[in-house]
């Protein structure tokens, strides 16, 4: 009947989509596992994007170090970065000294010192930063490209995939809705025939 036909038919579909998982060493794929090369390469774009923004910038600024300060690929180079937290934590125990000492107290003069010379040394790290900004954007690059063929390789497969599995999710969905169609109908047949009842026998006997 309709309902067996149904069924063989997602039976079918489940087989083709399990087959195709096989061939291609799929064991279980989802929507948004499915999303996650192309993800990968958005995330890597847009870094590529930001350090050929910086790159551009950076030869027009040359080696003034606090313009290359305000660029984002400077301000999270590791160094850098180490040092502009030290400066801060320099800067507030200073401020926290001259409430205590006067300025001429030689505790104050060393901390100010010392702030001295982590700022020449952020300078220089800025400076030494730029020189790893354009290897950082071939890497980018690189990678990008080898996510992009990885992602140009799997479109087919994706396609067929999505494919195969709506197919399975459609049968699934008629299946089920003609099976729970079926079972209503047969309830109802049942209730009609426990509803008959018999008012006075048929009396068959001519006058």
């Amino acid at each position: 009947d309709q309902l067996d036909e149904v069924k063989h038919k997602l039976e079918e579909s489940e087989v083709n989509l399990q087959a195709f998982r096989e061939k291609h060493g799929i064991p279980a794929l989802d929507n948004a596992e499915l999303k996650d090369v192309n993800l990968e390469m958005s995330k890597i774009r847009q870094r590529r994007i930001l350090l050929e923004s910086d790159l551009d910038q950076i030869k027009k600024i040359g080696d003034d170090s606090a313009r290359l300060l305000g660029l984002e690929s400077i301000q999270g180079d590791p160094t850098v970065d180490a040092l502009q937290k030290s400066i801060a934590k320099q800067n507030e125990m200073i401020s926290i000294a001259t409430q205590r000492i006067t300025e001429q107290h030689p505790r104050l003069m060393r901390m100010r010192e010392d702030l001295t010379v982590l700022q020449k040394n952020l300078q220089a790290a800025a400076r030494d930063a730029v020189k790893g900004v354009e290897p950082r954007l071939k890497a980018l690059q690189s990678q990008e490209n080898n996510i992009q063929k990885l992602a140009l390789n799997q479109s087919q497969s994706a396609i067929e995939y999505n494919r195969l599995l709506r197919e399975v999710d459609t049968n699934r969905a008629f299946h089920e809705s003609l099976f729970k169609r079926i079972r209503e109908t047969g309830v109802a047949r049942a209730m009609d025939f426990d509803n008959i009842r018999v008012i006075e026998p048929a009396d068959f006997r001519s006058d």
